[in-house]
């Protein structure tokens, strides 16, 4: 819960009480991870256990899977690309956005990539993103940007403290891995889109979404995933306010992203990460990398795995969308390019060219996307604790994660331990947009 942060109570018994609470949820965490069975993500026996269990975790139902409606919008055209700000309807009342960049010369079917944006304030509007789209649309791709659930111009549907979804049986990454499945399937059906080479790209967030359609859209040509590769395990044992999108309910010693990852095999994968990047240590990283190559080479598929530790920090920058592009280039059969994208590039969109103006008053919440979804009537969660409750009581945690709600902190452990409830989608629910 977002705001000022409780004093809670005090005295040396509740501080001590927390303390123990806390080490007894890293103790359990350790635990599961140590107890997860190996399973071996290269072979076809082990694949649909693997995705079985990531879409219990994240409530993924293939009937939930949204038809995307597409709403035709006039063609901008800026230096050598079109550019077409989409709105869309994804599920019944959610609209959806995306900026698609084309090669202007575009008549025969190209290699497409979808671009999964991470957290930022602009979304697909972000600078960053453009370039890498920009950059990606003059080697000859069509490239689709999207921004995810409650971000970018999607903000008013909620994202960082969507609970409530939670309580449906459901997850926020859930609902951004289902919603990219809908755009992939909405591509594949485009008549300038070469259905033979799809990629999906992704960094931080887009990277954490790109990870998942490893598992389950194996049928893509290649997938990047960077800012995002490292354990569960070291999620779950994080002591600040994690955005809902990264809470995993029951992930624990149940699934590592490295199978995930590496379940894509013999397919084209992308991962790499920063050196220096805070949230993600390169220790971590290196093992995933290590995990994942491996994976490969059993799988008989050696060349089909780039796994790169790169100088810098989290984000994306020159170097990394160069890197992107060369190896997609090598991939998809784009043109061969060595110039950097061009910061004060005329193409792109300022941060107010949003495809919705203004954000429609009626378009359904993140909240109530879920409860639809799912049927669920029950009182609305406003805190995390409200749905994954700490073996301590709430009114008896003391504050001593620094400027982290302790009660969340607790909860979030809570939470990656649970067990969620298989999938049963709604029998009157439509999976598409009308």
């Amino acid at each position: 819960m977002s705001g000022a942060l409780p004093e809670g109570p005090s005295g040396t018994d509740a501080i001590v009480r927390t303390h123990e609470a806390l080490e007894r949820y890293h103790a359990r965490i350790t635990e599961a991870a140590a107890g997860m069975r190996m399973r071996r993500p290269w072979q076809e026996t082990d694949r649909p256990d693997i995705r079985r269990e990531l879409e219990q975790v994240l409530g993924i139902g293939q009937r939930r899977i949204p038809r995307l409606l597409v709403e035709p919008r006039e063609v901008e055209r800026r230096g050598r690309l079109a550019i077409n700000r989409l709105r869309a309807t994804s599920w019944p009342g959610v609209c959806a956005a995306g900026v698609l960049y084309r090669p202007d010369d575009a008549s025969t079917p190209r290699p497409t990539v979808l671009l999964c944006c991470g957290h930022n304030r602009h979304g697909k509007l972000n600078e960053t993103y453009q370039r890498m789209a920009i950059h990606l649309a003059r080697a000859g791709a069509a490239v689709l940007v999207i921004d995810c659930i409650g971000q970018g111009e999607r903000q008013p549907m909620g994202h960082r403290d969507l609970f409530d979804v939670f309580a449906c049986g459901m997850t926020v990454q859930g609902l951004i891995a289902m919603e990219a499945i809908g755009w992939l399937e909405w591509l594949q059906e485009q008549s300038w889109v070469d259905p033979a080479r799809i990629a999906a790209i992704g960094n931080s967030g887009g990277g954490a979404a790109t990870m998942t359609l490893c598992a389950l859209r194996r049928e893509l040509a290649c997938i990047v995933s960077s800012g995002y590769p490292g354990r569960q395990e070291f999620t779950c044992h994080k002591e600040r306010a994690l955005c809902s999108c990264t809470i995993w309910p029951g992930v624990a010693g149940r699934l590592e992203m490295w199978e995930l990852l590496a379940s894509f095999a013999p397919g084209k994968l992308l991962i790499f990460q920063g050196d220096g990047d805070p949230m993600f240590p390169a220790d971590d990283f290196t093992r995933v990398a290590r995990q994942v190559t491996a994976a490969y080479r059993y799988a008989g598929a050696p060349d089909g795995i780039e796994a790169r530790l790169v100088e810098g920090g989290h984000a994306w920058d020159d170097r990394r969308i160069l890197l992107v592009g060369e190896v997609l280039g090598k991939w998809l059969g784009l043109a061969p390019s060595s110039a950097a994208p061009v910061e004060a590039d005329p193409t792109l969109l300022a941060p107010d060219e949003t495809c919705f103006r203004p954000w429609p008053t009626d378009a359904a919440s993140g909240e109530q996307l879920a409860r639809r979804l799912t049927g669920h009537t029950g009182p609305v969660a406003r805190a995390l604790w409200d749905v994954f409750p700490a073996d301590i009581p709430v009114d008896q945690i003391a504050q001593v994660t620094g400027p982290h709600d302790t009660r969340r902190v607790l909860s979030q452990m809570a939470a990656f331990l649970h067990r969620p409830a298989p999938v049963r989608p709604r029998a009157d629910v439509a999976s598409d947009g009308g």
